[in-house]
């Protein structure tokens, strides 16, 4: 197969995936694959590869890498999901772990302390459980932040639990309560959602007519409101950071809202103190089609249909040696620059102090912190501020 095909054959897949609408695998050549993803968690990172095994690294203090201990890992490790399950959707959060199997099932492990892996208790796990949802629904989608969880079933509900997730009281009276079980989250009625993500402190999701939606456990009525996008601006992609958005629309142009202290939405401001509730597009160029996106604290991301990766707002996390070199000094850029050290990518994670890629011949690449407990997974606890590759990992052949 040409290398033409091949990246066409990843970016259909891919595209699946971020529509997130029904547990998704890709058939090849008549076998059943699953397409490749990487997952950035807090110190921690998961990855899944073509054949639906989960790998882990990094810090495992709360059981987050799923591989039976407490102890770091500074390379992969796979995770203990039970004998013969094969898993097509990862996420982390900030010491949670989730994967969904084939059959729509939900599987959970690590940091517990408010219940955001959902098994009903408040005890971390080790290893991977069972997460049980009223009517025992197909999971398609789920997203994980600090302490809060989401999850998007196949018929087109969200659901959400851990930390201060649902409102409890008829009125002003009453407060935000924990949820160690998934709950239902209640939309205008004929809404349908396609996708979702999560942010710290705020939720996104994208309904089948292309419209989004945000809420927050912060902001009073605590109840999901249509986030007001030019008329006629269909959505296709989203993703929450810790105080911004981005969104991609059927154009392929990318559009950001919130806060812009360092260059996040890049329009080509920073040092902005405005907080922007209406999205408006970020600066690329006519010609840079946006296939993928990703927020972090102060830091965007967009991936383009050519392998490309462009980053925006606080250097740290930008992967190129230009920028970051002194991790105390905190610079900023307002305007999309393309990494030079990365091409031919077709996915990206990220989350506050470590960033991933996945390149089109299978490999995983890393920069960041490290979390001085193996966060980058190249076998050391160095900071990186370019890439590296995660030691000994291929997600795909």
């Amino acid at each position: 197969m040409s290398n033409l095909l091949k990246r066409i054959n990843v970016l259909l897949v891919m595209v699946l995936l971020l529509c997130a609408t029904v547990p998704v695998s890709a058939s090849t050549a008549g076998s059943s694959k699953t397409a490749s993803m990487v997952a950035a968690g807090d110190g921690y990172a998961l990855a899944l590869n073509s054949e639906g095994r989960v790998f882990a690294w990094g810090e495992n203090d709360l059981g987050q890498l799923g591989d039976g201990t407490l102890k770091d890992h500074t390379t992969y490790v796979s995770t203990k999901l039970p004998s013969g399950t094969t898993s097509i959707f990862i996420a982390a959060g900030g010491g949670q772990s989730f994967a969904i199997d084939s059959n729509g099932s939900l599987w959970g492990w690590g940091c517990n302390y408010y219940g955001e892996v959902g098994d009903g208790t408040t005890a971390n796990k080790k290893e991977p459980v069972h997460i049980g949802f009223p009517g025992d629904v197909s999971i398609a989608s789920v997203a994980a932040d600090t302490d809060r969880s989401m999850a998007l079933d196949s018929t087109g509900v969200v659901w959400l639990w851990g930390r201060e997730c649902y409102w409890k009281g008829a009125d002003s009276s009453g407060k935000m309560m924990d949820s160690q079980s998934p709950r239902k989250v209640d939309f205008p009625e004929g809404v349908s959602i396609s996708s979702i993500a999560i942010g710290f402190h705020q939720y996104l999701a994208l309904d089948t007519e292309g419209h989004v939606w945000q809420w927050s456990p912060l902001v009073s009525p605590y109840t999901p409101a249509q986030v007001r996008f030019p008329e006629n601006t269909v959505i296709k992609a989203i993703d929450a950071g810790v105080d911004h958005c981005l969104a991609i629309d059927s154009a392929d142009k990318t559009w950001a809202w919130g806060a812009d202290l360092l260059g996040q939405l890049g329009n080509g401001q920073v040092w902005d103190d405005s907080d922007y509730s209406v999205p408006i597009l970020v600066s690329l160029k006519s010609t840079i089609h946006a296939f993928m996106v990703q927020a972090a604290d102060k830091q965007s991301f967009v991936l383009d249909g050519d392998g490309n990766i462009w980053a925006f707002g606080n250097y740290w996390l930008w992967g190129d040696s230009t920028y970051g070199d002194d991790g105390d000094i905190l610079a900023a850029q307002g305007t999309p620059t393309m990494m030079t050290k990365l091409k031919d990518i077709i996915y990206i994670s990220m989350f506050t102090d470590n960033s991933y890629a996945i390149c089109n011949d299978g490999t995983v690449w890393a920069w960041g912190s490290n979390n001085w407990r193996g966060g980058l997974g190249d076998g050391t606890t160095k900071e990186r501020t370019v890439p590296e590759k995660v030691k000994g990992l291929k997600l795909s052949q």
